[in-house]
């Protein structure tokens, strides 16, 4: 049993030890790492996800399917540029700023 309890006092140390002779690595990424991160991801399922969805749905199914998405993505960015355009010319609080408290 004393052997026991020693084993598991000397494992958090050897395992600190061993952490300890790693290198250290820069792991902090700003605000551009991080979009272009989420937008590689988001690109990549559309990449694979796309052939995927036409093949299952037909080929003219899937490209009137594929031009409705595209014209409400389009119709969306229209509305979130129409809303930080108000926002900033009449100076309304429609959306957060880094700024802003949560």
């Amino acid at each position: 049993m004393a052997s026991t309890r020693t084993q598991q006092q000397e494992h958090p140390r050897q395992l600190k030890h061993l952490l300890s002779e790693l290198p250290e690595i820069e792991t902090k990424s700003g605000n551009v790492g991080a979009s272009i991160n989420l937008t590689n991801a988001i690109v990549g399922s559309g990449i694979i996800g796309i052939p995927f969805a036409v093949s299952e749905s037909g080929f003219v199914v899937g490209m009137l399917l594929l031009i409705f998405v595209s014209v409400l993505a389009g119709k969306f960015a229209f509305v979130l540029f129409v809303f930080v355009f108000c926002r900033e010319s009449h100076q309304l609080p429609l959306l957060l700023t880094p700024s802003d408290p949560f």
